[in-house]
């Protein structure tokens, strides 16, 4: 009887360990399709996003402070420019985020030397021979992945909204030629 109870014991111990392995391995991933799905869109493309209200819930505790302009990548035919001309006074980042949702890059309006992004993203063991000293070469692990921007914006002050949906439509993503 001790004997059954003991192997119980040891099988639930093992059943908990390998249920919270594979969750702690899948979940992250399951998230990430879950963003896809929720945003939507095709990959490599720039989307801006709606303003946020207390209704909205796209991203995980989104601030209504910002905007949100994302893109989902995908490097399989190879690397890619991303490119604007961000001349906002407002706060500002980029990031990039690989599919178990790790930040594997991140900066923001001060971190830059000017109101030009370029970055050019490539995947390890296919970066590019030669790259342009004014690209900033970024290297994920993955094939695919998420581009977010976020734009400190006051969505009382249509001239600040306004602002921001210019900056959008100077946002490219396009393959490295």
């Amino acid at each position: 009887m001790k004997t059954h109870r003991i192997l119980f014991g040891i099988a639930l111990i093992i059943g908990f360990v390998l249920g919270y392995k594979g969750f702690i391995k899948y979940y992250p991933s399951l998230l990430f399709k879950g963003a896809v799905s929720k945003i939507g869109g095709s990959e490599n493309m720039i989307q801006l996003g709606n303003l946020i209200d207390h209704k909205s819930q796209v991203i995980v505790k989104p601030n209504p402070d910002f905007m949100y302009v994302s893109c989902f990548f995908n490097l399989e035919e190879g690397p890619l420019n991303l490119s604007a001309n961000i001349s906002s006074s407002n706060y500002w980042s980029v990031a990039l985020y690989e599919p178990n949702t790790v930040s594997f890059y991140a900066k923001n309006d001060q971190q830059f030397q000017s109101n030009k992004l370029n970055l050019l993203i490539a995947q390890q063991g296919n970066l590019p021979l030669t790259i342009d000293q004014d690209i900033e070469l970024i290297e994920s692990k993955t094939k695919k992945g998420l581009v977010l921007f976020r734009f400190l914006v006051n969505s009382s002050d249509i001239d600040d909204v306004k602002e921001i949906k210019r900056i959008y439509k100077t946002i490219e993503i396009k393959r490295n030629e």
